[in-house]
């Protein structure tokens, strides 16, 4: 696989940074994106982690100048960016960890809907018709390039990698307000990217949220080897990024209540449930109880502020929307419970699954269908621990994914077939790996 100096090589050989640049926007974007994939790619070959390759990037005064024309571009010629350019950028970004962790005030604008308001700000923001006189973060990147040309923090990319993440902060800001201008423009892919490039850089914007998600909730479902699918056509994979995006950040709000229902309800649909890998599934069921688990954890911060109880609620106030939300939390992990493949899936992916029926406390949650459902998760837990019991070793499981296992179980009160046997293969690895193991891991698993 191509690695991303040679795209980074292409650019400077090309003139990309001469004032009669070869490049228009959509080569820009190809370029950060191609940069991001690459550097993000495990090559086993390479025995490079990505992150290594990624802070190798990132230090690369190349990009930095690749960037610096990127905002360039975006501030003088937004409206040509379309939406796979929007979000093949906000992809690159997060993916690149290319932002600061500030929040920019860009996207809070009180006049949000306002189109002349978004064109003023996205020109004060990112720049420039003349560059050499305006105080930009492209121009203060380049600014800060030349001065660090003749020093050895150069080199380092000391000098100016902090205008390097504000620019990056900057472009991502401006492309979240372009987004929700657009927003119809935008398939689900493009969606899906676009929110997890949003939460996994740390931003959180209500408009941002409010103008994505129901357009996600009204996606038609998308059938592999069918002709009948639309543009509009949502996949496996761009729900299960979708949850982990909501996971990711600190919002609630009806738009997310409504998509966790779109949620379940896809998933009702035996021809396209029948589509996820077990990866796909296991980061759902993990992304629906890290959201269970905020709202338990929101509930008892404000514990006693009024004189009442968690849970002390008028009909139809939060306690009957919880109700609500946990119903379609149980309808999402039935499903996921009966399609997983544990022999197929890896085991940061059955870890996931487990964990996310002992965090949400599946055998507390009650419901329609409490025996039921009691059942199935006992079945689910056999199939686990009888399965992997053996193989735990040769499996790959890491120190922390056999610690969650054991809190997971625990927290489920699974003492049925293949308990023993799965917890007399985690003592084995811990006699043979203690160094490995931290000491919140020994602890979790004397605990148990």
């Amino acid at each position: 696989m191509p690695k991303s100096e040679n795209v980074l090589e292409f650019f400077m050989a090309k003139g990309g940074i001469t004032a009669d640049s070869p490049f228009n926007h959509v080569n820009y974007c190809t370029m950060l994106h191609r940069i991001a994939k690459m550097a993000s790619y495990w090559d086993k070959d390479e025995r490079v982690q990505p992150s290594d390759k990624i802070a190798s990037v990132s230090s690369d005064p190349r990009f930095a100048l690749l960037l610096s024309c990127i905002g360039e571009k975006l501030s003088r010629d937004d409206d040509k960016f379309g939406s796979r350019d929007m979000a093949s950028l906000m992809w690159g970004l997060a993916k690149l960890k290319i932002t600061s962790t500030r929040h920019s005030s860009f996207a809070e604008n009180e006049q949000f809907a306002d189109g002349q308001t978004v064109q003023r700000n996205l020109r004060k923001s990112l720049g420039v018709t003349d560059i050499e006189h305006l105080e930009t973060p492209s121009s203060a990147l380049k600014r800060d390039l030349v001065k660090a040309a003749h020093d050895e923090e150069y080199k380092k990319g000391i000098g100016w990698m902090h205008s390097q993440r504000e620019l990056g902060s900057s472009i991502i800001d401006a492309l979240s307000t372009l987004v929700v201008e657009r927003v119809d423009f935008l398939n689900p892919q493009e969606l899906a990217n676009c929110l997890w490039a949003y939460s996994t850089v740390g931003r959180l914007d209500e408009k941002f949220m409010e103008a994505v998600l129901p357009k996600l909730t009204a996606c038609d479902l998308y059938y592999y080897n069918s002709e009948s699918n639309t543009r509009n056509a949502i996949k496996p994979q761009e729900l299960s990024n979708s949850i982990w995006a909501l996971s990711a950040v600190k919002y609630r709000s009806i738009q997310q209540k409504d998509f966790l229902h779109f949620v379940a309800r896809s998933l009702e649909e035996g021809n396209f449930s029948s589509q996820f890998k077990p990866q796909e599934l296991s980061n759902i069921c993990w992304g629906i109880a890290k959201l269970r688990k905020k709202r338990i954890d929101e509930r008892e911060n404000c514990f006693g502020l009024d004189g009442g109880e968690v849970g002390e609620v008028e009909e139809g106030g939060s306690g009957e929307e919880d109700e609500l939300e946990d119903n379609n939390i149980r309808r999402i992990l039935r499903v996921a419970m009966r399609l997983f493949n544990v022999q197929q899936a890896k085991p940061q992916e059955v870890t996931n699954m487990v964990w996310s029926l002992a965090t949400v406390g599946w055998n507390t949650m009650g419901g329609d269908e409490e025996e039921t459902d009691t059942k199935m998760c006992d079945d689910f837990c056999k199939l686990v621990a009888t399965s992997r019991a053996q193989t735990l070793g040769r499996s790959g499981f890491t120190s922390q994914e056999m610690n969650n296992l054991a809190w997971s179980f625990a927290k489920l009160n699974y003492e049925g077939e293949g308990m023993i046997e799965l917890f007399n293969a985690i003592a084995s690895q811990f006699k043979k790996k203690t160094d490995q193991f931290s000491t919140l891991d020994m602890s979790v698993i004397s605990w148990r």
